[in-house]
Parts: C-alpha cells; sequence; structure tokens
C-alpha cells in the first residue's frame, strides 16, 4: 500500500487528477479487502481531494466528510490524536 499511496500522491502533485483518481480508488479497494477502516476513511478523503480538484466538487466534499467521520471513528484517530497531545506537552 505505500507504493501505491506514493504513486498517488506523485501523480495528485503533478495535476493528474484522472490518475490521482484511479490509483485512489484502487487504494480504497485493498484497504476495504484488508478491513482497514482507518485507512479506508483516509483513502476516501484522499479521493475527494482529487475530485475536488479536478472539478467534481460535490462529489469530492461527500468524499472528504465520509472519510473524515468513518477515520474520526477508528483507534488510528484516537491513535494520532494522543501522539499529538504527548509531543504538544514537549515542547
Amino acid at each position: 500500500m505505500w507504493a501505491l499511496t506514493l504513486a498517488r500522491w506523485s501523480a495528485f502533485r503533478k495535476g493528474e487528477m484522472a490518475e490521482s483518481i484511479r490509483l485512489s480508488r484502487e487504494w480504497l479497494a485493498i484497504a476495504e479487502r484488508m478491513g482497514f477502516r482507518g485507512r479506508f476513511g483516509v483513502g476516501k478523503m484522499l479521493l475527494g481531494r482529487a475530485l475536488v480538484a479536478s472539478g467534481e466538487v460535490e462529489e469530492g466534499k461527500l468524499q472528504l466528510r465520509e472519510g473524515y467521520a468513518l477515520w474520526a471513528s477508528t483507534e488510528l484517530c484516537a491513535l494520532v490524536r494522543s501522539t499529538r497531545r504527548r509531543l504538544q506537552r514537549c515542547f
């Protein structure tokens, strides 16, 4: 999944939205198949970002909202928030 993430990010940065959308959907299929709920939520947010950038604003906003809601309900989100709080105390 890491290589796919880098390829999707690279396509997005180059402005290749069709490729970024294709790779995002491929990433979502893998995350769903593997049962990675948190990663599935993140994938929906990344897909949403690419859709908005390609002009599909309403569909992109929907994916962003759904992805965030899913991600926020997972342990991955709790881990990120906990780590952020610990780091803030250090600085």
